[in-house]
């Protein structure tokens, strides 16, 4: 049963998968326990800490499946998906 919002879905992951008719032959699962729950938009600090090694271990996985994997040091600019004449 899933709790949050924030709780990967494994069976539902699976099915979509399924659906797309994507094989998976192995599933990798990479979280981070925090401590604070409370509505907002910011990281809390323990998963702001972690966060680099957890996109560590995703590039890695990445790699040693034969693909690209590259960290970046800034992030790329954020793109506005709206603008304010499209507004509401």
């Amino acid at each position: 049963m899933r709790l949050s919002a924030h709780q990967p879905y494994l069976h539902e992951t699976l099915h979509s998968a399924e659906t797309a008719d994507i094989h998976l032959r192995e599933v990798l699962l990479i979280g981070v326990v925090g401590s604070c729950f409370e509505v907002s938009t910011d990281l809390g600090p323990e998963v702001l800490r972690a966060l680099p090694e957890a996109l560590k271990l995703v590039a890695e996985h990445v790699r040693r499946h034969g693909e690209r994997a590259e960290l970046r040091t800034q992030p790329r600019p954020v793109k506005e998906w709206r603008t304010s004449e499209q507004r509401v």
